[in-house]
């Protein structure tokens, strides 16, 4: 945690690095949860090397910052409909929005081994926060997972490349056609932002960090309502 603050410390001011930080210990201490520790896809020797190819490293999205994200969403969702985290990892994400009030919470994740932590995680969570939200798990490769027709958000905390991304974006537009709404992506670390705008979605907030990079956007797709 030393060395993130330093490296953090460089782009981000020290007092800005200190509070994710801080952040990240105590969720962690909070719930004994299983977390903040990185996996990189190398290591993940359950996952194929096809997958693996197209997949960011496991890191999870800033307490601090991911919590701010979700009280401004919200308001917005009323926490109606199934979240979705699309390469939920060890779970943090869900947890959290768990912690805002929504649910059911579905995490989907690729490693089996990760899916193990995150399960086990959500059993401490669940215990330690006295939370009585519905989670399910499911470990298969987003790519050919059926988004639920009352999915409301979709959460993604910079998972995979673009050429995963675009495959995603098809499975959002068959849902909504098949059951049209309003959906809203949680973007933390937008790195494939550009892929949304280009496709008829709308950006409704941004919030950069101290070096003028952009930490999360909440972006917003409507289908013809019935």
């Amino acid at each position: 945690m030393i060395r993130f603050i330093r490296a953090s410390s460089k782009r981000r001011g020290f007092f800005y690095s200190l509070r994710i930080a801080l952040a990240e210990l105590s969720f962690d201490l909070t719930y004994q949860t299983d977390t903040i520790t990185i996996q990189p896809v190398a290591k993940m020797a359950d996952v194929a090397d096809e997958d693996k190819a197209h997949a960011a490293h496991y890191q999870p999205s800033y307490v601090w910052i991911t919590s701010r994200m979700f009280k401004i969403l919200s308001p917005l969702t009323k926490e109606q409909g199934t979240f979705v985290d699309l390469g939920s990892g060890k779970g943090r994400a869900m947890m959290m929005a768990a912690l805002q009030g929504y649910s059911p919470i579905i995490g989907v994740e690729f490693s089996k081994s990760l899916s193990r932590i995150c399960e086990k995680n959500i059993e401490n969570f669940k215990r330690k926060s006295k939370k009585s939200n519905r989670f399910d798990t499911v470990t298969m490769n987003v790519i050919n997972y059926e988004l639920p027709l009352d999915t409301s958000v979709i959460f993604l905390g910079n998972p995979f490349n673009e050429h995963i991304m675009k495959d995603v974006l098809t499975q959002i537009d068959r849902s909504l056609k098949a059951s049209p709404r309003d959906i809203y992506i949680a973007y933390f670390n937008p790195l494939h932002n550009e892929i949304f705008l280009k496709n008829s979605y709308q950006l409704l907030i941004e919030e950069k960090d101290p070096s003028g990079t952009a930490i999360f956007q909440i972006l917003k797709k409507s289908g013809a309502h019935k």
